[in-house]
């Protein structure tokens, strides 16, 4: 699955982070709570695959960590999101 920045999202979509926080994980998501999550299709644990012989591809959902921006949602920057988009 290919999105472009403004693509709508499927209703499910996978997201993988790392368990800790020393590997850059993203470790405050609360079931129930909104978050504004920055994803991409590349593992940045791409090595780790190379590794084990697995093939990124293969896995389907998205990636973030918390160098991405991804935080609990926040209605100033979802505005300036979709000020943005419609740019």
């Amino acid at each position: 699955m290919n999105l472009n920045k403004g693509d709508d999202l499927p209703k499910t979509i996978i997201v993988y982070t790392s368990k800790l926080s020393a590997s850059c994980g993203y470790l405050n998501f609360k079931i129930g709570e909104e978050f504004q999550i920055y994803l991409s299709s590349i593992s940045y644990f791409n090595y780790r695959y190379k590794k084990a012989n697995l093939k990124s591809k293969n896995y389907n959902g998205y990636w973030t960590n918390i160098c991405s921006r991804t935080r609990e949602f926040n209605t100033k920057e979802d505005q300036q999101l979709k000020s943005l988009i419609k740019n």
